[in-house]
């Protein structure tokens, strides 16, 4: 299968949380998978900013960045997490390419206030272009890729993209069995606070406009849909922590925890 898996929150920046899934990712690896790691880092990069004395603003769940704040963004997720992942990746038997918009196989454009109530939200970019062939390529030599959350534009001007759009736009270009988003949360909850396992698109424009969707789950939500568009078979949002979390989220049926998106 072609995967497709976005890591973020807690279970990204704590080793303890992260080093099962990696193993776990060694094993599908193993199998004869193809898979695609792709991370944010958000709550590393806030806690870098605000021992440098940078407030975070967000806005529709997309963190304000201006030029400090993208520069922050390229050390702590592209260059001290990815690498990290890289190389605990490595360890573990694997052969591991870290990248952030490297060879052309990402290329950024600056977002678009009107999609954000006419807020400009600086170094935030959206995917203008992902180079599905070449990431295929690099499949086919064996490599796992691991993928920060940045690119450049056609002009070489970095900005920091949503983890959850990129995934989904990395999928789409591969034309993904499956999309998995792995977080440290229970999956998409109502505004009664219960888990559902199934949703639609009409469910989740319902959803939105109940309000009961919102902060970091809005961006990610959007981005399942626009990947299911453009032709991904499976989409899903699960829990991350537990034994074999990674493994069951990859079972033909979803199991009793997490969502799938239809």
């Amino acid at each position: 299968m072609r995967l497709v898996i976005k890591l973020g929150g807690s279970l990204l920046t704590e080793i303890s949380r992260r080093r099962p899934l990696l193993e776990q990712l060694m094993r599908v690896h193993n199998q004869g998978h193809r898979c695609l790691l792709v991370h944010g880092g958000g709550k590393l990069l806030t806690s870098y900013l605000e021992k440098a004395g940078i407030s975070s603003q967000f806005i529709h769940g997309l963190r304000v960045t201006d030029a400090p704040t993208r520069d922050a963004a390229l050390m702590v997720m592209g260059g001290l997490l990815n690498k990290q992942l890289v190389v605990e990746i490595q360890n573990l038997g694997g052969r591991a390419l870290g990248v952030c918009g490297d060879a052309g196989l990402i290329t950024a454009r600056k977002a678009e206030s009107e999609a954000y109530g006419g807020a400009d939200l600086g170094y935030v970019g959206e995917v203008e272009h992902v180079d599905g062939r070449l990431l295929a390529q690099l499949h086919a030599l064996g490599l796992i890729v691991v993928m920060a959350s940045l690119a450049p534009d056609a002009r070489g001007e970095f900005y920091n993209i949503n983890a959850d759009l990129l995934a989904a736009s990395c999928a789409a270009a591969l034309q993904a069995d499956r999309l998995i988003f792995l977080t440290d949360v229970d999956g998409v909850l109502d505004a009664g606070g219960n888990r559902l396992n199934n949703l639609s698109r009409d469910q989740v424009d319902s959803l939105v406009a109940q309000g009961a969707v919102g902060g970091g789950m809005l961006p990610k939500l959007k981005s399942c849909l626009m990947a299911l568009e453009k032709g991904v078979q499976c989409v899903r949002i699960v829990p991350g922590y537990g034994e074999g979390s990674l493994l069951r989220a990859l079972e033909p049926k979803l199991d009793s925890r997490g969502t799938e998106i239809r």
